[in-house]
């Protein structure tokens, strides 16, 4: 395990700096500290994620899965029954000026074994060099050398309806709420993959807006939660949010929150 001086895993529900544990993971943490509803869950270090991966240090990468195992989070596992999601934390995503938006890898579905998890590790971390990384980094301008990666390992929330909310968008009528979701599964809406469901609110009255965006009537008071969660999230953020949410037939759960990195408009 690692030492006290040399610790690679906290709990979500703690301060993390986006230095040192990733963006997603900080931004997480700001939540889940002041009582948002975010899954629970650990995030590893960027120094912890140099035992995963194409170029794994075998020390580093054996330290951090006992300590992992060792964890309260780990322990709470019920072998079997539950499942966890393993996702990129990198301290160039999830910013002001980039995103990496669908470029990093998550793996869903993870069983809670010191295997499976190794496994999703490399496959999560491997991706901060992938062909496509390096590809977006060019396009963004980045100066970043060398590999920057964190992980956040989350229990996996039973998916009802799924999706994004975009708090501050431009249209016709004046700023709105965007929400896209889409219903009975884990979709890639995020990625761009598959056409979602889309809900227009008005930020002043939240109000549907135009007949074209009408929500399903399967949403339900959902979209009013998910508006109300929306606003107070973009409070908290100190700007404008792109949200990634799941519902798990409940409540609803915050799995992202990063500032709106373009501008968005919609007729």
């Amino acid at each position: 395990m690692a030492s006290e001086s040399q610790s690679y895993v906290a709990d979500l529900a703690s301060h993390l700096e986006s230095h040192q544990y990733g963006a997603k993971a900080s931004n997480l943490s700001v939540l889940a500290t002041s009582g948002y509803p975010v899954p629970s869950g650990i995030a590893l270090s960027v120094a912890g994620a140099r035992g995963f991966g194409a170029t794994a240090e075998a020390s580093t990468r054996e330290a951090v899965l006992a300590e992992i195992c060792a964890s309260s989070f780990f322990e709470s596992l019920k072998s079997g029954a539950d499942c966890l999601i393993v996702r990129s934390s990198s301290p160039e995503e999830d910013g002001v000026r980039s995103s990496y938006a669908g470029i990093f890898r998550s793996v869903p579905g993870v069983p809670p074994d010191r295997h499976s998890l190794a496994r999703a590790l490399d496959v999560c971390v491997g991706s901060a060099t992938s062909d496509s990384a390096e590809l977006y980094r060019r396009a963004v301008g980045s100066r970043q050398i060398g590999r920057l990666m964190g992980a956040v390992v989350q229990s996996m929330v039973d998916v009802k309806a799924n999706g994004v909310i975009f708090t501050d968008v431009r249209s016709s009528i004046g700023n709105v709420v965007l929400i896209e979701y889409n219903i009975g599964k884990l979709s890639t809406v995020v990625s761009g993959m598959e056409v979602p469901g889309r809900c227009v609110i008005n930020r002043a009255n939240g109000r549907s807006v135009g007949s074209s965006h009408t929500c399903d009537s399967s949403m339900g008071t959902l979209t009013s939660d998910l508006f109300a969660l929306a606003i107070r999230i973009e409070f908290q953020m100190g700007g404008p949010q792109d949200i990634e949410w799941v519902y798990d037939g409940r409540s609803v759960w915050v799995v992202q929150s990063r500032p709106i990195t373009r501008d968005v408009f919609i007729r």
